[in-house]
């Protein structure tokens, strides 16, 4: 508040009038530039990208981290995470470079990634066939195969989603959770957490 302070007093308008504007300004970049900057991209671009890392057919990796904030007045313990601090969550979609192809993030810190993941914009698209352009599918060991999502365990199992596996695992299972493991550090790397 301190900054909205200065601002106020340096432009001659009260603190609320500064707090107004920022929230306006947040709110056109986010209308304005947001689909500009974050969306997929050249899809066929994305899914060489992550065929050449190994992944046929992926066109992004999803996961979420918790951004720390200040408790909301009366409301804090709706944000309060599972870690034990008040949280937002960010849950982001990369392509194979690192680059955002989705976001979504505001939801409250003691919700679950899962439960942010099937309320998210690209849950809907995937869904619905819609977030890659033509939906595109490739035939591996004669399965029809659409693009998917690579996820860890914390996500729920969908036909678009792909997460380790779980349970007694045989040497198959192991090597793909292995390489899905490199591709969540990855994404772990790329987001900072």
């Amino acid at each position: 508040m301190e900054c909205y302070r200065e601002v106020a007093v340096n432009f001659g308008l009260g603190k609320s009038t500064v707090g107004d504007i920022v929230v306006e300004v947040c709110l056109a970049i986010e209308h304005v530039l947001l689909s500009r900057t974050v969306n997929i991209g050249n899809h066929q671009e994305v899914m060489d990208g992550f065929m050449r890392m190994g992944f046929p057919q992926v066109i992004g990796v999803v996961d979420g981290c918790h951004i720390p904030i200040m408790a909301p007045a009366g409301q804090g313990k709706e944000y309060i995470n599972c870690k034990g601090f008040y949280s937002i969550l960010l849950q982001g979609t990369c392509d194979h470079t690192g680059r955002f192809i989705n976001i979504e993030v505001g939801w409250s810190g003691q919700n679950h990634d899962s439960f942010v993941f099937r309320n998210s914009a690209i849950f809907q698209a995937m869904d619905a066939g819609v977030f890659v352009p033509g939906n595109p599918t490739t035939t591996i060991r004669g399965v029809q195969v659409p693009p998917f999502i690579l996820a860890d365990v914390a996500y729920p199992m969908h036909r678009w989603l792909m997460k380790p596996y779980g349970g007694h695992l045989d040497n198959f299972q192991m090597a793909c959770n292995s390489i899905l493991t490199a591709a969540e550090m990855w994404l772990k790397e790329v987001l900072g957490v």
